[in-house]
């Protein structure tokens, strides 16, 4: 008995990033379609089901959320696992992946053992337990709070180096509401793009201590 091949569905509309995470799975011996967006991988999903789905979430089109809701939401389809590639630029990027029915997560920028390394849990067990899963949404907010800890020290840093060169008069001003900072021009702008002009910093979105305590609570729930 000849075991059948393994063919997986890669979309990614970035062809630079298509092309380098296609050439990783074919050196390991899978069997590999692409799709630059959501709409084009149903297309080829109805002309044959693939393995297991490795798709980006942001996408022109249908993206990776919306085509892993219309997979889940097609009993022909809902067997087939998804992992979404996510840039956790946005902290709601994977409570809308859970709610959406995704079956895993890498968040970019991955290396490709550990991509392969994910595939080969789905093949070995069908499917990743609610424990991994849960351990693997844990993982991606450690980090995304990491980065967070590590951003908003550069802050306090920056504050205070930028402080102690005013007068009391120059201080920094922010809005007790929006909080936009007024710039040496008069102009509100927001913080980003304040600390972007005055260091050079550039900033991601990720997950706070509280969001990220309160995306696990809500997960916990049975």
């Amino acid at each position: 008995m000849t075991t059948p091949p393994v063919d997986i569905l890669l979309v990614e509309d970035s062809r630079t990033q298509a092309a380098l995470i296609r050439h990783a799975l074919e050196e390991a011996g899978y069997g590999v379609r692409n799709a630059l967006d959501g709409n084009r991988a149903l297309a080829l999903i109805r002309e044959s089901a693939p393995t297991l789905v490795v798709s980006d979430i942001m996408m022109p089109g249908l993206d990776g959320h919306g085509l892993c809701r219309v997979l889940k939401a097609d009993p022909a389809t809902a067997g087939i696992p998804v992992i979404l590639l996510t840039t956790l630029s946005e902290p709601g990027d994977i409570a809308r992946g859970i709610e959406s029915g995704a079956d895993s997560f890498l968040c970019k920028p991955f290396s490709p053992e550990v991509l392969l390394e994910r595939i080969d849990e789905f093949l070995q067990n069908g499917e990743l337990s609610r424990s991994r899963i849960f351990d693997l949404l844990v993982s991606a907010i450690d980090e995304g709070r990491r980065k967070h800890e590590a951003l908003a020290r550069s802050y306090g840093e920056l504050l205070k180096s930028r402080v102690s060169r005013k007068s009391l008069d120059e201080t920094i001003r922010i809005c007790a509401r929006c909080k936009k900072v007024q710039d040496d021009r008069g102009d509100w702008v927001p913080v980003e793009e304040y600390f972007r002009r005055v260091a050079g910093l550039s900033f991601t979105h990720e997950f706070c201590a509280e969001c990220g305590d309160g995306l696990l609570r809500k997960q916990s729930i049975p």
